[in-house]
């Protein structure tokens, strides 16, 4: 029972700023260890103070799973529209603002909206964002059809040419000529954007990458296709992916949208090096047979938090491993043998272990003049794994030959750790 989340606070401070009155829902009052008061006492800290305290704020305890408080709750949502004296503005156009929309392989464009002035009717032309048409039906939250609807009624329309964002406004126009204009301009402002964006780098077409090897100096690039079942759940999932940790890969979006992953976006995902996430989408079996002979990598879920995961393990994946040093020893050349091209430090083991696969730093009056791999460590003409504390050996370097009598070499273990993206 997590009490007063950030984002509520960040909802808690909007409505503040807009000024206008609040109402709190405590939810999940059927779990057990429920503790009303402390979420009373977070509220009271960001300027909420509950009636009961002496407050103003309006406190209703309710659970969705039970259905205990939710009476309460719409009989403070009348009390306080009576108190504020909120009415519905009737005799104009109906004008609104969408809520969720999706693409129904049956019915096309699906928009939830909220009518917040005027009537809607079944065969009004409508423009919402970069979709209009004419509204052939209305269903509501109980799947009754609707003919009309006044403000504050939320509905489910059909109509609409393309599926709009969620936030978009709608408002019904006289012609379809003039919803036309009014979703082009919206199209218009929409691709001016994300030129915007291209430009500064946060968003990418597939021409950005004409001659691109996937990095940019020790920064990698993940391309992805981005792909939801509805447009508020796109800029869910956007926002969360936003929020990976971007210093060593930057995850670029190459195309975003609502709907069904096809097999154009796996021919996208291919020529671009890109993967595919779809979020409440599942892709058919012919789609990711497609994917399968191309090598694309297909991300499906209706759980965010899972593409979250396999996003940030691509990410992962771009970064070379770490490698870690352990020293397990240390020598001393006594001498040096060999040609110019070929020599080998004669040593002796000072303290713990030589070994063939060690990393070794040749250290000459406190400075290190050679950092590499050991390529050969012998035991007069045997070639040996490790050479042990207090014995002799000879020890040679392919990427050095500069050995000096009274070197000092100090050898490390080398293994390997996974990366992070912090």
């Amino acid at each position: 029972w997590a009490g007063v989340k950030p984002q509520t606070k960040e909802a808690l401070q909007q409505a503040q700023s807009a000024g206008v009155p609040i109402i709190v829902a405590i939810t999940k009052m059927d779990v057990a260890g429920a503790q009303i008061e402390r979420v009373k006492q977070e509220l009271s800290q960001v300027n909420l103070l509950p009636e009961e305290w002496g407050g103003e704020t309006v406190v209703v305890p309710m659970s969705s799973k039970t259905g205990e408080g939710v009476d309460s709750l719409l009989d403070s949502i009348v009390l306080l529209s009576d108190v504020y004296e909120y009415k519905g503005v009737q005799n104009v156009p109906a004008r609104g603002t969408i809520l969720e929309a999706h693409m129904d392989k049956t019915c096309g464009p699906v928009a939830s909206c909220i009518v917040q002035a005027g009537s809607l009717r079944v065969g009004d032309v409508v423009a919402a964002g970069t979709g209009y048409g004419r509204v052939k039906s209305m269903v509501d939250a109980s799947g009754e059809h609707k003919s009309e609807v006044q403000p504050s009624f939320a509905v489910q329309m059909t109509g609409l040419s393309k599926v709009p964002s969620a936030g978009d406004a709608f408002q019904v126009v006289g012609d379809e000529q003039k919803a036309r204009e009014m979703a082009e301009k919206a199209l218009d402002k929409e691709r001016k954007a994300r030129l915007s964006e291209q430009s500064s780098g946060s968003f990418f077409s597939a021409s950005s990458f004409d001659g691109f090897d996937g990095s940019e100096g020790e920064v990698k690039i993940l391309n992805a296709i981005l792909r939801a079942g509805a447009s508020g759940s796109l800029e869910a999932v956007k926002g969360s992916l936003r929020e990976l940790p971007q210093e060593k890969v930057i995850l670029r979006h190459l195309s975003t949208a609502t709907g069904e992953i096809t097999q154009s976006d796996v021919d996208l995902a291919s020529t671009s090096d890109a993967l595919i996430i779809g979020f409440d989408v599942t892709p058919s079996e012919d789609v990711l047979a497609h994917a399968k002979q191309l090598g694309v990598q297909i991300y499906s879920s209706d759980i965010i938090y899972n593409l979250i995961q396999d996003t940030e393990r691509s990410m992962i994946d771009l970064l070379e491993d770490i490698e870690v040093l352990d020293q397990v020893g240390e020598a001393e050349v006594l001498a040096v043998f060999g040609s110019n091209n070929s020599k080998v430090a004669g040593c002796k083991v000072t303290d713990g272990v030589l070994q063939s696969t060690s990393r070794v730093h040749v250290v000459r009056r406190k400075k290190t003049v050679f950092e590499g791999d050991v390529t050969s460590l012998r035991i007069v003409k045997e070639n040996v794994s490790e050479v042990l504390e207090g014995s002799e050996c000879g020890l040679g370097c392919d990427d050095f030959e500069g050995w000096q009598a009274g070197d000092k070499i100090v050898a490390y273990s080398v293994s390997k750790t996974s990366p992070s993206l912090d």
